[in-house]
C-alpha cells in the first residue's frame, strides 16, 4: 500500500472510530453491547473529557485528508488528548473533587465528579492534596502551555514576550 493510501485509510479509520465513540456516548443502544459498555465507561473515566475522543477522531480524520492546513494528525492527537484530560482536570480542581465523590453510585456523583471523571479526578485530587487549588490550576496552565507550544507553536502568554508586536490600532476617522 502506498504512503498516500495509508494516510487515507488512517483518516477513514479515525473518522469511523470517532463516529462510533460519539454514538456510544449517546443514551440508547446504537452501538450494540460494546457501545453499551464503552459509553458509560468513558463517561465515568473521563467525565466531560469523553467528548474529546470522538472530536479527536473527527479532527485526525480531517487532518489526514489535508483539510486542516498545517496541522497533522500527530499534533492534533497531542492537542486533543491533552484537552481530553486537562478540561475535566480543571473541573475537578475548581470543584474540589474528593475520593468520596467516586465511591457513590454514578447517578449520585456531584457535578465535580461527573465533569471530571475518575481519571482526571484522581489527578485533580492529587494536585489539591499536594499543591492546593491555586497550584493545581497553575500546573494545568503549564501543561496547556506545553501542549500548545509542542503542537501549534503558540502559548497563552505570548504577548508578554520581549519584542512581541502590539496589535495594530486603527486610526480614528474624523468627519
Amino acid at each position: 500500500m502506498s504512503e498516500e493510501n495509508r494516510r487515507r485509510l488512517v483518516a477513514v479509520l479515525s473518522l469511523a472510530l470517532g463516529l462510533f465513540l460519539a454514538l456510544a456516548l449517546l443514551p440508547g443502544n446504537l452501538t450494540g453491547p460494546l457501545g453499551r459498555v464503552l459509553g458509560p465507561g468513558l463517561w465515568s473515566a473521563l467525565g466531560i473529557g469523553a467528548l474529546g475522543l470522538p472530536i479527536g477522531g473527527a479532527l485526525i480524520g480531517l487532518a489526514g485528508f489535508g483539510r486542516l492546513g498545517g496541522l497533522d494528525a500527530r499534533r492534533l492527537g497531542i492537542l486533543v488528548g491533552t484537552g481530553t484530560i486537562l478540561v475535566p482536570y480543571a473541573i475537578g480542581v475548581i470543584g474540589r473533587v474528593t475520593q468520596a465523590d467516586f465511591l457513590l453510585p454514578h447517578a449520585e456523583w456531584r457535578f465535580a465528579a461527573l465533569g471530571s471523571g475518575w481519571l482526571p479526578g484522581f489527578l485533580a485530587r492529587a494536585a489539591l492534596d499536594s499543591i492546593g487549588l491555586a497550584g493545581g490550576l497553575i500546573a494545568g496552565f503549564v501543561v496547556l502551555t506545553g501542549a500548545t507550544l509542542a503542537t501549534i507553536a503558540w502559548h497563552p502568554l505570548r504577548r508578554l514576550e520581549e519584542g512581541a508586536k502590539p496589535a495594530a490600532v486603527k486610526p480614528e476617522v474624523s468627519e
